[in-house]
């Protein structure tokens, strides 16, 4: 068996049925009955990955087999679907009432991540950290769910453009800046840097544009720093300044 593509591309086409159109998704028409529930979904990418795994694929050197085309090809397909499953990761996480994990027996919600996820503690941390950016809170009286810190990145994550590295390395310059930059600044900077993840920065979307090379974690981080030095030239103001405003003599 040969991971042509077909095998990868369904595999994150059923990722994307839970974000995708209302036919296509759970029990939805397009899907001739349809799904009962997301984790029925998500056990139908599971059953997809352990059929490429459990065929020989990974251990009889077909993979090793590969053109340099088709091995890209793969890594771009796996890619797909990896930023789609963080996508649903840091959803589960962002939606869920805060310390939601204490009533599973957990001590926090980081660790309920490690153990569901089976990753580390800095891994935890990452998941944690990206939801708390794309989280909505509701409005007290109406009960609606609140724009949130970062609309176009959040949306980004959703639609597979970015992953949590892409996310955090994004928005880590701007948090870090915090109140010196205003939220009219903070949701242009969040548009920019959503069309940049996308190749679209600088470009009007519509019908036969193409999107650029899709940037790095790394170049977005590096985007974000620029935005700062341009919003928040001066930047923090020294520790030693400070101090000194905090001293004085009360009689």
């Amino acid at each position: 068996m040969r991971p042509d593509g077909w095998t990868v591309s369904r595999v994150y086409w059923n990722i994307g049925l839970i974000w995708g159109l209302p036919g296509l998704n759970v029990g939805g028409s397009g899907l001739n009955g349809g799904m009962n529930n997301t984790s029925e979904v998500i056990g139908r990418v599971v059953a997809d990955l352990d059929g490429v795994v459990g065929s020989g694929v990974v251990g009889s050197g077909v993979v090793a087999g590969l053109s340099d085309a088709e091995r890209v090809e793969l890594l771009r397909g796996l890619g797909e679907a990896h930023r789609r499953v963080e996508a649903l990761v840091v959803e589960a996480v962002a939606s869920a009432d805060q310390g939601f994990g204490v009533a599973f027996g957990c001590r926090s919600s980081n660790e309920l991540v490690q153990r569901a996820l089976r990753t580390d503690a800095a891994g935890g941390a990452r998941v944690v950290k990206a939801s708390k950016l794309v989280r909505r809170e509701t409005e007290l009286t109406s009960g609606a769910p609140l724009p949130g810190r970062w609309p176009a990145l959040r949306e980004a994550l959703r639609d597979g453009t970015i992953g949590v590295a892409g996310l955090l390395a994004a928005t880590g310059p701007l948090e870090q800046a915090g109140p010196r930059i205003g939220t009219e600044d903070r949701l242009r900077a969040d548009a920019e840097l959503a069309a940049y993840a996308r190749g679209m920065m600088g470009v009007e979307p519509g019908e036969g544009v193409v999107p650029g090379p899709a940037p790095t974690p790394e170049d977005l981080r590096v985007l974000a720093q620029v935005i700062v030095a341009y919003l928040d030239p001066d930047g923090a103001e020294p520790e030693h300044e400070r101090a000194a405003r905090s001293r004085g003599v009360r009689l």
